[in-house]
């Protein structure tokens, strides 16, 4: 989707010009397209118009972020402040690799991730692995294979407000099939845009 359309061509068995119409393309919709092919010899003989369906696909990556809403309440068990995610306190999460998650919190209660419990509080430091910090209130962390099975979110400025974080071993599909693809008389030609030079005989038929 959206990419350049390149004609493949075509050709006579006799030379003759071939008139191909492949106005009805348009790489920025998708969908299945048709596109045309005459020729007439030099006695007027009209050869038998032959086609070709271009498809159109779309290449965006699919949308896999997720956003994890983060509150701030008073402790239910203690004493000072803890972070509220869908109305539990210091909620224990599973993430999927293979998944962006964007966690949205108060700005003045910055959410950080760590391996060791409570982070920096616990003696640990900050793990930055893949993760995108903004000053607005909002933590950004791509999941991969890579990331420890087990984290720990925590607040950099007041300690015991987070929980644990479990990554799960599931790993999404993150993009759709993407390219332009030809079918010639019945034959799915993929990877259409590469195909260069490619030609279609055409003969010519009396009357």
């Amino acid at each position: 989707m959206n990419a350049e359309y390149q004609e493949l061509g075509a050709s006579t068995d006799t030379g003759e010009t071939v008139d191909i119409d492949a106005t009805a393309v348009d790489t920025a919709s998708v969908g299945s397209y048709t596109v045309t092919y005459n020729a007439t010899d030099t006695a007027g003989n009209q050869a038998t118009e032959k086609t070709r369906t271009v498809n159109v696909t779309d290449s965006t990556p699919v949308d896999t972020s997720i956003t994890i809403n983060v509150e701030v309440a008073p402790n239910n068990n203690g004493s000072g402040n803890v972070y509220v995610i869908d109305g539990v306190q210091n909620e224990s999460l599973t993430l999927e690799a293979g998944k962006t998650y964007k966690f949205v919190h108060p700005s003045g209660h910055p959410l950080r991730f760590s391996t060791t419990a409570d982070g920096t509080h616990g003696g640990g430091i900050e793990y930055t692995e893949g993760v995108t910090t903004f000053t607005n209130g909002e933590t950004l962390i791509e999941v991969t294979a890579a990331t420890p099975v087990t984290l720990y979110y925590f607040c950099t400025l007041h300690s015991g407000m987070g929980g644990t974080i479990s990554i799960g071993d599931s790993y999404a599909s993150s993009t759709k099939s993407s390219v332009l693809t030809a079918v010639v008389d019945g034959i799915v030609i993929p990877n259409y845009k590469q195909l260069t030079g490619k030609t279609e005989s055409f003969s010519g038929a009396d009357g």
